[in-house]
């Protein structure tokens, strides 16, 4: 594999956990899907709705590029469970410092960023067997 290759695989596997953190972001957000409090969202829930002042919206569609990625980290956090912690931390916190992010973990900046790399290497993997529109 070239260097221009394993440099293009580093960004694939970058963007898929950067679509899946906004996916997630967006649904926690309320920003896509219809509001819990919409008509539809009460039949779709019914009997499950509880009263909530919460705003997370109810998705509208899948999003089986990011639902892809979120199986595999839940698959991860069986086996690897401080990778999944800190790439969560660090894709669905953008605004936090990496401070931040490691004293949420309670971890050095340094072993935040490699828990993070080792999770990618661990998704790459699983993306490349299971993947066939790579790159």
């Amino acid at each position: 594999m070239s260097v221009d290759s394993v440099v293009r695989f580093d960004l694939y596997i970058e963007s898929r956990l950067r679509e899946w953190a906004n996916w997630i972001i967006d649904i926690k957000l309320g920003n896509i899907g219809h509001p819990k409090e919409s008509l539809i969202s009460k039949i779709m829930l019914l009997g499950i709705l509880s009263s909530t002042n919460n705003k997370q919206s109810i998705p509208l569609v899948s999003h089986d590029s990011a639902e892809i990625v979120g199986y595999w980290l839940m698959r991860m956090s069986q086996y690897y469970p401080r990778y999944t912690e800190a790439i969560f931390v660090y894709y669905l916190n953008p605004n936090y410092s990496l401070r931040l992010m490691a004293n949420e973990l309670k971890i050095s900046i340094s072993t935040l960023k490699a828990r993070v790399k080792d999770g990618k290497v661990w998704l790459s993997g699983l993306l490349t067997a299971y993947s066939d529109d790579l790159c």
